[in-house]
C-alpha cells in the first residue's frame, strides 16, 4: 500500500467523502499495518478539535509538500484534485491529514521505514493428561519424562536459562538429562525439587492430602515454598512425604501412613519386588496395604470414572494388589473377593454399597 494512498482514504474517511469501497479499503490496511490506527484517531481528534477551521490551497499544499516531500503538484495533491471538490471544508481533511502526521512523527512509516515489531513472549509448552491416559515425552534437554493419568506439565520450548525449570500439577517420572551448569526444577504447588542429573518420581495432585517425591538414583535438594530456606536432601531410595495442608509438617515415609520424620526405603511390592510409586510408569497400578478411600482416588484417575462411596466406612477398607490391564469391572470384581461390597455403573459414575 502507497503512503500517499493511506493518507487519502483517512482523508477522505474524516470529510465523509469516502465510499464503501474505500472504507473497506482503509479497514484491510488499518487490519495490515495496526500502527495506522494511532495516526487514524491523532487525525479525528485534530479534526473534532478545529471543526471550522478556513484553510487556503495554498497552507494545504505547503503542509502535504512540508510532510511528504513532494512537489507543489506531488502524488497525493494529485489525487485529491481527481477525488474531492476544494471545499473549504473538503480542502481541510489533507491538512489535518498532514498536520497529525508531523505532531504524531510517524510520517511515511508504512513503506519508508521498514517495519519492526516487539519480540513476543515464547508461550510455554503444555501437556495434558486425562484421566486413564498416560504419555511418555522428551524434553528439550534430552530428559525422558512419563507423565501420569489427570496431570499437567509444562515446560519452555528451549532451555536458555541458567536453570532447566518445569512446573508440575499430578504426576511425574523424571530420567534427567545430566548438564551439572543447568540444574534440573521441578515446581509444584508446595514444593520445588532440585537435581542435577537422576531418576525420580513426583507426585502432587491438587487435591491430594500429600505431595511426594520419591528418589530412585542419584539425589535431588527438597524445598518449600512457605519454607524456602529449610531443605532436605534425598538420596537413592529414600522417598519424603509432604502433607499438603500443612507442608511445615514434613514426614518421610517407606509404606504405610507417615510416621516420625525419619527417611526409609519407597514402598516395594513384596510379590513382585516392584517399587510401588514408580509401577505406573510400567502401566501397573499396584497398592499394598491401602485404604479404599485413596485407591478409589487412584483407580478414578487410572480408569477415567468418578467414585463415590454410599456410606463412608466403606472407604476404610484395606486392599493389596495390583491392577495392569483389567477394565473397571474386573477391577472391581477382584477387589469384591476380598471385601463384602456391591456397586452400581451410570456412565463413568460408580457408586459403592455395603452389601
Amino acid at each position: 500500500m502507497d503512503q500517499n494512498r493511506i493518507w487519502v482514504l483517512m482523508a477522505r474517511k474524516l470529510a465523509l467523502e469516502a465510499s464503501p469501497a474505500e472504507l473497506e479499503e482503509l479497514e484491510k490496511v488499518i487490519r495490515d499495518h495496526p500502527e495506522c490506527q494511532a495516526a487514524l484517531d491523532l487525525t479525528q481528534a485534530y479534526w473534532d478539535q478545529h471543526p471550522d477551521t478556513p484553510l487556503t490551497d495554498k497552507e494545504i499544499e505547503e503542509a502535504l509538500d512540508k510532510i511528504l516531500h513532494t512537489g507543489t503538484h506531488g502524488p497525493v495533491w494529485d489525487e485529491w484534485e481527481r477525488t474531492t471538490r476544494r471545499s473549504r471544508v473538503k480542502r481541510k481533511w489533507a491538512a489535518v491529514a498532514s498536520v497529525c502526521v508531523a505532531a504524531a512523527g510517524v510520517a511515511l512509516w508504512v513503506t519508508r521505514t521498514p517495519k519492526t515489531e516487539k519480540p513476543q513472549p515464547v508461550a510455554d509448552t503444555q501437556v495434558q493428561t486425562r484421566p486413564g491416559t498416560r504419555t511418555n515425552l522428551l524434553l528439550p534437554d534430552g530428559t525422558s519424562v512419563w507423565l501420569n493419568a489427570g496431570s499437567n506439565l509444562s515446560y519452555p520450548p528451549a532451555f536458555n536459562g541458567k536453570n532447566r525449570e518445569v512446573v508440575l500439577e499430578g504426576e511425574a517420572f523424571f530420567d534427567v538429562a545430566k548438564n551439572p551448569a543447568h540444574p534440573f526444577i521441578v515446581h509444584t504447588v508446595s514444593m520445588t525439587i532440585r537435581v542435577l542429573g537422576t531418576s525420580f518420581d513426583v507426585k502432587a495432585y491438587a487435591g491430594d492430602k500429600t505431595a511426594e517425591a520419591t528418589l530412585i538414583k542419584g539425589a535431588i535438594e527438597v524445598t518449600f515454598k512457605n519454607r524456602p530456606e529449610e531443605k532436605i536432601l534425598l538420596k537413592p531410595n529414600q522417598k519424603l512425604v509432604v502433607p499438603e495442608e500443612d507442608t511445615a509438617n514434613v514426614a518421610v515415609k517407606a509404606g504405610k501412613a507417615p510416621k516420625g520424620t525419619e527417611i526409609l526405603p519407597p514402598t516395594i511390592d513384596t510379590h513382585t519386588g516392584v517399587v510401588i510409586e514408580t509401577a505406573w510408569t510400567a502401566n501397573k497400578l499396584v497398592f499394598q496395604d491401602e485404604s479404599f478411600r485413596d485407591l478409589a482416588t487412584q483407580m478414578e484417575r487410572w480408569y477415567g470414572v468418578a467414585i463415590q462411596f454410599d456410606q463412608q466406612k466403606l472407604g476404610d477398607l484395606r486392599f493389596t494388589g495390583s491392577f495392569e490391564k483389567e477394565t473397571i469391572q474386573q477391577a472391581l470384581a477382584a477387589l469384591q473377593l476380598t471385601a463384602d461390597f456391591t456397586y452400581t455403573i451410570h456412565e463413568n459414575q460408580i457408586t459403592i454399597y455395603e452389601r
